[in-house]
């Protein structure tokens, strides 16, 4: 059991959330893939896990671009021989804050949608024949609770993060007969620096994080740990009777009965 002498291919993987996968898997023996379009960061992380004595390299990857996605998957068969586990993370989240449905900018809703839900398709469908001929492999999409959930002004991304949930549902169900597995994680609020990103106003940042701290009733903000930990789960043969799931890391957040839901947002805590 568990994933040493493994390879997998993180995509985002320079910062946030992609950055913990990357180090996490790479800890647990497995040859890693630093993918990301941000290749400062990049190089970073893989020469942070290389320095552990972990064995990683980066490969520059807009994901929502074929060419460039075939040319990694190409690298990745040339440096370690093939792949078993493909971690979807990359993703944007301009269209967070693009307005109702009847006012996003079609530019908005193509950049949302080609790089988080397109990515993830290019990515399975050029790493998928990788895996087959190592007689099966993990695939882990990261979504979104708003894949599941919706918030206003946020169609793009909610529809992008759905479409992930969906997509890999669909993938499940075509890779299962090749012993290729398809999982999602809905994470909610996870302390990134993307998370922040927003706020110029530390003060406002805290108090943002406190809101959470109190909503949650898990009483704390999640950290990239907390997905990473569930994504070696799942690329794990350990959960080889899992596929085609779909798993919220929230803290508890939305197994919460409505009315509290909508009585913290009443009183002013979401």
């Amino acid at each position: 059991m568990g994933i040493s002498k493994k390879v997998a291919l993180v995509t985002g993987a320079a910062s946030g959330i992609g950055e913990g996968i990357a180090v996490h898997l790479a800890r647990q023996g497995a040859s890693v893939v630093v993918a990301d379009v941000d290749e400062v960061k990049g190089q970073k992380v893989a020469s942070r896990i290389s320095k552990g004595r972990g064995e990683a390299f980066f490969i520059r990857m807009d994901v929502s671009n074929p060419s460039e996605v075939q040319t990694a998957v190409a690298m990745t068969k040339t440096r370690f021989g093939g792949l078993d586990i493909l971690v979807n993370n990359a993703g944007i989240n301009v269209g967070l804050s693009s307005g109702p449905v009847y006012k996003v900018p079609d530019e908005v809703w193509d950049l949302t949608i080609d790089t988080n839900l397109k990515g993830t398709f290019l990515c399975t469908k050029h790493c998928v024949p990788l895996m087959r001929k190592r007689g099966g492999g993990s695939i882990v999409n990261i979504s979104s609770m708003l894949g599941l959930y919706a918030i206003p002004g946020a169609s793009s991304y909610c529809a992008s993060k759905g479409g992930i949930i969906s997509l890999t549902r669909a993938t499940a169900m075509d890779c299962a007969k090749f012993k290729i597995r398809a999982n999602c994680i809905c994470p909610g609020a996870i302390r990134t620096p993307a998370f922040g990103r927003a706020f110029t106003n530390q003060d406002e940042l805290r108090r943002l994080f406190a809101i959470y701290e109190k909503g949650y009733p898990a009483k704390r903000i999640g950290e990239p740990k907390d997905v990473a930990s569930l994504v070696a789960y799942l690329a794990d043969q350990a959960s080889s009777f899992i596929t085609g799931s779909v798993i919220t890391i929230d803290g508890g957040m939305h197994a919460q009965y409505g009315e509290a839901l909508l009585k913290m947002r009443i009183d002013g805590i979401i």
